[in-house]
């Protein structure tokens, strides 16, 4: 049987026109791409059920709502194709691919996110290459969402955008490529790493609401004031994301920014560190100002990045779970995003 994907189009880069006020999204992508692939491209594509949004967004105007619309889109066909492609401008692209991860736990479809660093009417625009291997990758047995650019399949939740300008924009600092893509005279051809894959599961829709109250994010940076932190209680905080230093440390040394930890944790305020560096993850301390945090029974992240950090803590939060299960829910690695 021929393949069949769906394709959803948000919008982003690839989709752009320019305009008066810069690149703005531009409906009918389908027909000027398919235009502008090789002939001997054409004849791999699969066929295509083909949606656009309406309005098509700037991914700097992607929000939650818009994850749980495409989490019920994906639902809704499951079963009915062979994968799918998701049109995504770049800057929340990690983002989306994240909260897809863990709204739609045990995926047995491919689920593609993949955009462009430049419009498809762009002289040697990277729009049709990262098209195609998106296409070509939503026709495999991948039972996860992934991120398809620069001939580079990344695993969704452990991706990150390293890169504001270049093609390379999109890495997985802590986590193996699940594909690399290869130029051959007929197109890119993916060669798979399936042992870097997840195991295919019965799909999961979780469609609590999403609250983004719920959850809050903070930079660490040196004389950080506690003020605003501590009034996170009283705002309905359930999750706070500390983005904190290098290996897994804080200033163990400043009384008032460790009272207010504690503060929070017997609020019932759940805290998930993260580091701020890219590469490495954070461990079991070595150092007085990690282990500090250990003691507070604080939880590290270890591998995840901010952006899976951030959907999971939202995810789990929007949930009617009590704060034992949320807690539990936090601490294991529930679809690959961390370790």
């Amino acid at each position: 049987m021929r393949p069949c994907v769906c394709v959803i189009n948000t919008g982003g880069t690839l989709t752009m026109v320019n305009s008066e006020r810069g690149y703005v999204p531009s409906a009918g992508f389908l027909e000027k791409v398919m235009d502008r692939l090789p002939l001997a491209w054409r004849e791999s594509i699969p066929d295509i059920r083909y949606s656009e949004w309406t309005p098509l967004l700037d991914s700097s105007n992607i929000e939650p709502r818009h994850w749980q619309t495409l989490a019920q889109q994906i639902a809704d066909q499951h079963d009915e194709v062979t994968g799918f492609v998701i049109l995504h401008g770049t800057d929340t692209l990690a983002y989306s691919a994240s909260a897809l991860s863990f709204l739609l736990p045990g995926l047995s479809r491919p689920v593609i996110l993949t955009g462009a660093m430049q419009p498809l009417d762009v002289r040697n625009s990277d729009a049709p290459n990262h098209w195609y291997i998106a296409l070509q990758a939503a026709c495999s047995q991948l039972p996860e969402v992934a991120i398809a650019f620069d001939n580079r399949l990344m695993r969704g939740c452990r991706s990150t955008k390293l890169n504001a300008a270049e093609v390379t924009a999109f890495a997985s600092p802590r986590y193996p490529d699940l594909g690399r893509a290869q130029t051959t005279p007929q197109g890119p051809q993916w060669q798979f790493a399936q042992a870097n894959w997840l195991e295919s599961r019965a799909l999961q829709h979780l469609s609590a609401p999403l609250l983004p109250g719920l959850v809050r994010v903070v930079w660490l940076v040196p004389g950080l004031p506690d003020v605003a932190l501590r009034a996170l209680p009283d705002q309905g905080c359930r999750v706070l994301i500390l983005v904190i230093f290098g290996g897994g440390n804080a200033p163990s040394a400043n009384p008032t920014f460790m009272a207010t930890l504690t503060f929070l944790r017997k609020a019932g305020v759940h805290i998930l560190t993260v580091s701020q560096c890219p590469f490495g993850q954070i461990e079991d301390s070595h150092y007085e100002a990690g282990r500090c945090l250990q003691d507070l029974g604080i939880q590290h992240g270890r591998g995840i990045t901010l952006e899976a950090a951030y959907t999971k803590a939202l995810v789990g939060a929007s949930q009617a779970w009590d704060n034992s299960d949320l807690d539990s829910f936090l601490l294991r690695n529930q679809i690959g995003e961390q370790g």
